[in-house]
C-alpha cells in the first residue's frame, strides 16, 4: 500500500503489507489509519518515512507474525503493538531511540528481540506479557533484570547476549 491506506485489509485473507508513509507523513498522528483489532494481517514492513510507529497503531491484531520496521523510524509509541500475540519476529533498526510503555506488552509469541545500540529509553511494561522472551540481544548500554520494572519489565529468565556484542 503506498500512499493511501486501504482499510478494507480487514476482511481480506492472510495479507502481508508493507506500509509506505512517505505521502501522509504530514497528517497528524490523529488522522492516521488505525489497524487495532485487524485480524488476517500477518506481515508489516514499516517504511524508512514513518518517523515513529504512533500509540495503538496495530494493537490487538492478534494474526500479525513478522514485524519489520525499516532505518529511519525512531521511536515505537505506547501500546503500539500491544497484545500481537503471533508475533514471532521484530526487526528493529539502529534508528530507534525509544520504545514506549507497553509497546510489545502481551506479545506473548516473542521469544527473542534485539534492542539497537542506540536506544536510550524503554518505558514501562514494554514487554509485559512477553512471556516467552527469553533472549535479549541488548546492543545499548540499558541493563535488564528478570521482574525489574525497568526498561519494559521482562516476565521470564532471560539470556542476554550484551556481552557477545561489546
Amino acid at each position: 500500500v503506498v500512499g493511501t491506506i486501504d482499510i478494507s485489509v480487514q476482511r481480506k485473507p492472510e495479507i502481508t503489507i508493507s506500509l509506505d508513509f512517505s505521502k501522509v507523513q504530514a497528517l497528524p498522528s490523529s488522522n492516521l489509519p488505525e489497524f487495532n483489532n485487524c485480524f488476517n494481517l500477518i506481515e508489516i514492513t514499516a517504511s524508512s518515512d514513518l518517523l515513529k510507529i504512533y500509540k495503538d497503531l496495530f494493537k490487538d491484531c492478534t494474526t500479525i507474525k513478522k514485524v519489520i520496521i525499516e532505518k529511519g523510524t525512531a521511536s515505537i509509541k505506547d501500546s503500539a503493538f500491544a497484545n500481537c500475540i503471533n508475533i514471532q519476529s521484530i526487526v528493529l533498526p539502529v534508528s530507534i531511540i525509544s520504545i514506549g510503555s507497553n509497546a510489545f506488552s502481551g506479545c506473548s509469541g516473542l521469544t527473542s528481540i534485539t534492542i539497537p545500540q542506540n536506544v536510550i529509553e524503554i518505558k514501562n511494561n514494554a514487554f509485559l506479557g512477553c512471556t516467552h522472551l527469553y533472549e535479549i540481544y541488548n546492543l545499548s548500554d540499558l541493563i535488564f533484570t528478570c521482574g525489574s520494572t525497568n526498561y519494559g519489565y521482562i516476565e521470564t529468565p532471560v539470556f542476554e547476549a550484551s556481552e557477545l556484542f561489546h
